[in-house]
């Protein structure tokens, strides 16, 4: 059991699109005193330390240049307090092929997911980033804003998903929209109408769609979210 937090990225991120996102993300970074876990040696003794989160390159044998590039989060320094550790990749060619048909990274997650055992649909193309338990310790919420960043300059080709709730949702929005040079928006299944449009356009049927719809929504499901779904889904499919 735990806290955890998703990061899906489609295979039709170009990669001249992800490394622009990727440089944003670094504002971040530094805005919110993210933390690695890096051993050093102190007085000659092997030890692990909360350090600042930085750009580096590493060692990775799965690499095809046996390296990669980005940066890794498993807290905040401003705290201290630690979770599981997140990486943000500089390049995508060793994660994950480009393909410009790789489609709704938010319909890959239900393929594998919510519809696993239907093999009449096919995942588009996918890469599953993150997929840790951040405990919901404070970073979190820089985590969040950092994912929302990616799929407001992204668009359908990203998609954030976990234990998020949507007052998380806001305040993630709020700091970083406070940081970058060009704010980003709430998420499209934070809104009805938005996210209604999306999943209009899978390849799905009625109930399925409207399946997603209200398992995914994350806004309120208030009375009005009811009658939004009876508006714009057939009474057939309700009923199925």
């Amino acid at each position: 059991m735990g806290i955890y937090m998703h990061l899906l990225v489609s295979g039709a991120v170009t990669p001249n699109e992800w490394r622009a996102a990727y440089q944003e993300t670094l504002k971040l970074v530094r805005a919110f005193s993210l933390g690695e876990l890096r051993e050093k040696e102190v007085a000659d003794v092997p030890v692990y330390c909360l350090t600042p989160t930085e750009e580096r390159t590493q060692p990775a044998a799965w690499r095809k240049n046996g390296a990669w590039t980005g940066w890794t989060a498993n807290g905040d320094m401003l705290t201290l307090r630690t979770a599981e550790e997140f990486r943000l990749p500089r390049d995508l060619e060793n994660e994950l092929a480009y393909d410009p048909a790789g489609g709704d990274a938010a319909l890959a997650h239900a393929a594998n997911v919510l519809f696993r055992k239907e093999d009449t649909l096919k995942a588009p193309a996918a890469r599953h980033l993150w997929g840790g338990k951040t405990q919901g310790e404070p970073y979190h919420i820089a985590l969040l804003a950092i994912g929302w960043l990616l799929a407001d300059r992204l668009g359908h080709k990203v998609y954030v998903h976990g234990d998020i709730t949507l007052g998380q949702c806001r305040k993630a929005v709020e700091l970083a929209s406070q940081v970058l040079d060009t704010p980003i928006s709430m998420p499209d299944f934070c809104d009805c109408q938005r996210w209604y449009q999306r999943v209009q356009a899978w390849p799905l049927s009625g109930p399925q769609k409207l399946r997603v719809f209200e398992e995914r929504y994350l806004g309120e499901k208030d009375i009005e979210f009811g009658a939004f779904s009876r508006k714009n889904f057939a009474e057939a499919v309700c009923r199925e």
